[in-house]
């Protein structure tokens, strides 16, 4: 009954998107789990608190005792069945806990009861994160990665999805990477993150490429660390640098932190309030640099943006937000761009315009 997968096939969990019930607790799941898994728990947060002391307590055998009498009657029947529809849906999926022990070994035992067959997951949890972090460890090394560089607004992100093989960190980060870059949803734990970036790592690698295109960022994407070994390796990458006018880094800007972010939050929180928010979150962002910006220039912007939500309620146009836009890019974004590409010493081995970027990947870049 105990057929579990084993650690050399646990690339193709991550390949094939293998659906996975995660038994852990809930606050186990939400420090890190893996995209296709769903939390499915055999104990909640405060049975397992409970069966945590008496294990501590009184030992093994007394805290198994107890599991079991905490989940006796109706509370099982439930858990199987929730257990059951999943496995209905996801025929192939497996299971697993921390590390492929007890709750796992009686989540798969209640459900053969039930003639319900789902694999395990050899070592759990921790032996598929650990696989991870090897992954995320070897390809930051190994994979033929370059930098998409550019000025902040030059288009990195609306690029890099054309190019022929790439990694998004911004989007697994869930963040825009600058200092007005948060959405309106969470970031993922920095865990997730790391999950998300070596399944990517490892679907690309499948693929065998020439060059895997990866965006030039920081330390932080938002709140999210990016992993020191691929930090490391950005270092030494070369780079492609994409290059645009004042005109047009103005105008994606504009989209990116005016007019889409000002539809979504009136998307979520209807037009007053959520037009309240959109000027909270600008206004926060300017705070956070107003040390490095300066008072004056930090004055001057809000000034800006102030004469710009005027001009987006009298006319419910957002070319109002343009001076202050051209504002933050030259005189905040530029010169601190200019000042760590430079300190980085990258080696840029093309620069130009996005049909430039593309025409040079299809010579030199083929997929």
């Amino acid at each position: 009954m105990n057929n579990a997968t084993t650690p050399s096939s646990f690339d193709d969990i991550f390949l094939n998107d293998i659906p996975l019930i995660d038994v852990r607790a809930p606050c186990e799941f939400q420090r890190g789990a893996f995209p296709t898994s769903v939390n499915l728990p055999i104990l909640n947060d405060k049975e397992r608190q409970l069966v945590g002391t008496c294990y501590k307590q009184k030992g093994p055998q007394s805290a198994e005792e107890l599991g079991h009498a905490l989940l006796a009657g109706e509370k099982r029947q439930a858990r199987i069945a929730s257990w059951g529809e999943f496995a209905k849906q996801n025929p192939q999926a497996y299971l697993y806990c921390f590390r492929g022990g007890k709750r796992s070994n009686i989540t798969q035992q209640w459900l053969h009861e039930h003639e319900i067959s789902l694999p395990l997951v050899e070592g759990g949890y921790k032996a598929l994160r650990n696989h991870l972090i090897e992954i995320l460890e070897n390809y930051s090394r190994s994979l033929p990665l370059i930098l998409l560089s550019g000025k902040t607004g030059s288009g990195k992100t609306l690029l890099l999805p054309h190019l022929p093989h790439h990694i998004d960190l911004e989007k697994l980060a869930n963040h825009r990477g600058s200092s007005f870059g948060a959405v309106l949803t969470p970031q993922p734990t920095n865990i997730n993150f790391e999950n998300g970036l070596a399944i990517d790592m490892l679907k690309v690698a499948q693929r065998n490429p020439q060059r895997v295109f990866i965006e030039d960022e920081g330390t932080l994407i938002g709140r999210i660390s990016v992993p020191e070994p691929l930090r490391n390796q950005m270092l030494k990458l070369p780079a492609v640098l994409l290059t645009a006018n004042i005109q047009k880094r103005v105008e994606v800007s504009e989209k990116d932190y005016i007019s889409d972010l000002l539809r979504a939050y009136r998307t979520t929180h209807g037009i007053d309030i959520g037009l309240q928010r959109f000027i909270e979150h600008h206004k926060t962002a300017l705070l956070k640099i107003k040390k490095r910006f300066g008072s004056d220039n930090s004055n001057r912007s809000l000034k800006m943006f102030d004469a710009g939500v005027k001009h987006l309620i009298q006319s419910n146009d957002t070319s109002g937000f343009h001076p202050y836009i051209e504002h933050l890019l030259t005189q905040y974004y530029d010169p601190m761009y200019e000042y760590q590409f430079k300190s980085k010493n990258r080696t840029v081995v093309f620069s130009g315009n996005a049909d430039e970027v593309l025409q040079w990947c299809k010579e030199y870049c083929p997929d």
